[in-house]
């Protein structure tokens, strides 16, 4: 048996007596930002899921406005989920990372490759740094694997209160994150993420670490 083999069965083994057991494992929560590490409280997390790590990068104009790293409890799903998300100006790209023992710390995720390369698909795209809806006449032409029309809002509730959206290309992982409700120290929101295909446009209204780098475009965009 490959060393590759022989890894995904321990794996496949280890997450199977977790699940027959009941076990609830203990895993580091925290948040940094322009970081790609960071250590927190060790926290119980629900039945079968695992410690998962998150890393966001976003660029403007080819330059690094937001860096987000983050640790949490998370279901096997969210486990190597690379995705991201396009609008004219900006680009949001994000992966996750997993490990399965007690209060491990899961690596920094590998983020996407950019892929220039037209896919067929046009969406709708627009910003607004003041509320959680936006729609214009303006589009743009998705690229790579971008191939999904998405419409981002959020609601923050603390430390100040602030509405923000955007539309956009983004990828099919981006779009299953759908709707989280995020309670993190000071940060209290509301995050929504709803996608449709080019030929069913949006036309009604994303952990943690992705939402915050959408305020942060935003406030970039605005200065120009």
């Amino acid at each position: 048996m490959s060393p590759m083999a022989s890894a995904m069965l321990s794996l496949l083994c280890v997450l199977s007596a977790l699940t027959a057991s009941g076990h609830a494992l203990s895993c580091k929560v925290c948040m940094a930002s322009f970081s790609t590490w960071c250590d927190g409280a060790s926290v119980v997390c629900p039945a079968g899921q695992v410690c998962v790590s998150a890393y966001t990068l976003t660029t403007v104009d080819g330059s690094k406005v937001s860096e987000e790293f983050s640790r949490a409890c998370g279901p096997t799903s969210q486990c190597n989920t690379p995705g991201s998300v396009a609008i004219p100006r900006g680009k949001i790209k994000r992966n996750t990372s997993c490990c399965f023992t007690e209060n491990c710390f899961p690596p920094t995720p590998s983020l996407p490759e950019d892929n220039s390369e037209l896919n067929g698909v046009t969406c709708s795209t627009c910003i607004s740094p003041d509320s959680d809806w936006c729609h214009t006449e303006e589009t743009m032409r998705c690229t790579g694997n971008e191939n999904m029309c998405v419409l981002e809002s959020s609601h923050q509730y603390e430390p100040l209160e602030q509405l923000t959206a955007i539309r956009g290309c983004a990828t099919q992982s981006i779009c299953d994150i759908g709707t989280q409700e995020v309670a993190y120290g000071f940060l209290n929101m509301t995050m929504k993420i709803k996608c449709s295909s080019a030929s069913s446009p949006l036309y009604s209204p994303l952990l943690p670490s992705f939402t915050l780098t959408v305020a942060s475009i935003l406030a970039v965009l605005s200065l120009w």
